[in-house]
């Protein structure tokens, strides 16, 4: 925030005005959903675009305005058609099972489990995807 001498309520309160396009969170407003404010990769101030809509550096280069990078999409959980899909298929799991949508953050716990693997704390949880799993027989 250099164009505010670090002033970061300032630059907070003049892009909230200009929103119109996106979201502004500062690092304690971040959503929750996002799985992101805790993390020390979390911007102080972070900009979200809003459904159809990118941001890009108004900078030229070489007389041209770059193309936008790092779209990811959208919130998921305010545009539904950016929600993923999955298929899984192996002995392990149940066919023809489905089921609500879920977040891809439980898929790691999943696939820890399926390899016998022993991981550090994350935010996904194995119990939101075990139900895809066959049920082990009884010997």
């Amino acid at each position: 925030y250099n164009l505010y001498n670090g002033d970061e309520k300032a630059l907070v309160r003049k892009l909230k005005k200009q929103s119109r396009y996106f979201s502004t969170y500062t690092k304690k407003s971040i959503p929750s959903s996002y799985h992101y404010k805790k993390s020390h990769r979390a911007p102080d101030i972070l900009l979200v675009a809003r459904k159809n809509y990118s941001l890009r550096t108004s900078k030229f280069q070489n007389g041209h305005r770059p193309d936008p990078v790092g779209g990811h999409g959208y919130d998921p959980y305010t545009n539904k058609e950016m929600r993923g899909i999955f298929y899984a298929y192996g002995p392990l799991f149940r066919e023809e099972y489905k089921f609500s949508s879920f977040e891809n953050i439980h898929i790691q716990p999943l696939i820890a489990h399926i390899l016998g693997l022993k991981t550090r704390k994350v935010d996904g949880k194995l119990s939101r995807l075990k139900r895809i799993l066959k049920k082990k027989k009884k010997k």
